[in-house]
């Protein structure tokens, strides 16, 4: 199944693939420059936040269910069930021999190859949080936003 690129601010991700047990795919800045050694260190410090917008929302979804605020569904609770974080994964980020784009591959980590059934890393996975990683960084910037208006 093809991917659609996501697009941030500042970079494209795209060209999803299946690779050994884990995923690869590309980052390219949006202006179509040269990469520097300041987009690797950027790309890393964004995978940082995988998985911290569904550890809110989980979060949140369920203090409201159990204060009987709102009513969630079964399914949608079941979507958030698992446990989220970067720290599930190996991140190898590598600029290619061109400049033009950052290589990325994940793989699961050690203990998360042992605790799931299956060793391999769907790009499913990544590829949904790559997209909810950005909602997570707006959220973050808004309680500082907050927290510093209020003190």
């Amino acid at each position: 199944m093809p991917y659609e690129g996501i697009q941030t601010e500042k970079y494209e991700f795209a060209d999803f693939e299946q690779a050994d047990s884990g995923i690869s795919f590309n980052v390219v800045p949006i202006e179509r420059r040269d990469v520097a050694d300041d987009d690797k260190e950027e790309i890393e410090a964004f995978l940082k936040d995988l998985g911290k917008w569904e550890s809110l929302v989980r979060a949140g979804l369920n203090l409201l269910s159990e204060l009987k605020i709102i009513q969630v569904d079964e399914t949608t609770l079941r979507n958030y069930e698992k446990e989220f974080g970067n720290e599930k994964y190996r991140v190898n980020v590598q600029r290619d021999s061109s400049d033009r784009h950052l290589r990325v591959h994940m793989r699961l980590s050690r203990e998360e190859r042992h605790r799931r059934a299956s060793s391999f890393l769907q790009v499913q996975e990544i590829y949904d949080q790559l997209k909810n990683a950005p909602k997570w960084r707006v959220f973050k910037k808004a309680m500082q936003l907050i927290r510093r208006n209020t003190t």
